[in-house]
């Protein structure tokens, strides 16, 4: 029988508070942010029962070989995310639904065309000018401009 290390890793949040002074809210939030940057914060509760990202860093064989690495034990990840990667994946459902639309209607016209019955360009306009209008309004949500619910 073989005898394997394993290391595992999970990420725990660490709070910590302080009391302080300001003018007003967006100078409270200001100072926060700024006590924060300047690591003057102490960070001491530890919040045990709270951890997330489980996982095993990596399993190695007593010969040194690694034969797993970064394996998930949980369903959350940790990842840089952006404000522009955080609108797509606000949006995101919507960008699959606006893909499957465009792919179903762009396979409808090739078929038409194969069949030599093809889609006048009254019929064209109808099927693919809702999708383009749908896209339009999505990646304009994911572009940061605001869109109401006529997509205006």
């Amino acid at each position: 029988m073989k005898t394997y290390a394993v290391l595992y890793a999970e990420d725990l949040p660490i709070y910590g508070a302080t009391n302080i002074r300001a003018a007003d809210d967006n100078a409270a939030i200001e100072l926060a942010i700024k006590i924060h940057e300047r690591g003057e914060v102490i960070l001491d509760d530890i919040a045990w029962k709270s951890s997330t990202c489980a996982r095993i860093v990596a399993i190695e064989t007593d010969d040194g070989e690694t034969i797993v690495e970064n394996m998930p034990l949980d369903e959350y990840r940790i990842f840089r995310c952006t404000d522009a990667d955080d609108r797509i994946a606000a949006v995101a459902v919507d960008l699959l639904e606006v893909l499957k639309e465009a792919v179903a209607a762009i396979r409808d016209v090739i078929a038409a065309a194969e069949n030599d019955d093809p889609y006048s360009l009254e019929e064209l306009s109808k099927l693919l000018v809702p999708i383009k209008d749908r896209a339009n309004v999505t990646i304009r949500k994911c572009s940061g401009e605001s869109v109401n619910e006529e997509g205006l």
